[in-house]
């Protein structure tokens, strides 16, 4: 990551510069450039497609864990921790179901008060009541 930060800047500062303030060696940038990418790296890249195809395939609901379930359906070894970070590298949330909360209890002991007022809304003529 240092490198590509370094790679981007050097149109702006001399990479001599940026490689000392980083306490890093400019061969090292150089030898970058040209080293393979990791079997780790390469195989995070690939379970990105598939953590992808998971959450298209459950509509955008499934977190961590669900997914890790599909892993599993589909033959593949990945730890829930491991899909997790790379979820959240990839900045995927999983969509929050919101749950049916229910406010009234009908079914209550205490007795309904009496209506004390009992209006009486017959009217003898219009705009007497």
């Amino acid at each position: 990551m240092i490198f590509a930060t370094v790679a981007a800047e050097r149109a702006h500062y001399p990479v001599r510069v940026m490689c000392r303030a980083l306490g890093m060696s400019p061969s090292g940038l150089y030898a970058s450039r040209t080293r393979p990418e990791s079997k780790r790296a390469w195989e995070d890249r690939r379970l990105k497609v598939l953590v992808h195809a998971s959450l298209a395939g459950g509509r955008r609901y499934y977190g961590g864990p669900r997914i890790h379930d599909d892993f599993i359906e589909w033959g593949e070894r990945a730890s829930c921790k491991r899909i997790i970070r790379l979820t959240q590298e990839e900045g995927l949330i999983a969509r929050v179901v919101k749950r049916y909360k229910v406010t009234t209890d009908s079914d209550h002991d205490p007795p309904i008060a009496d209506n004390v007022r009992r209006p009486d809304f017959t009217a003898q003529a219009p705009n007497q009541r």
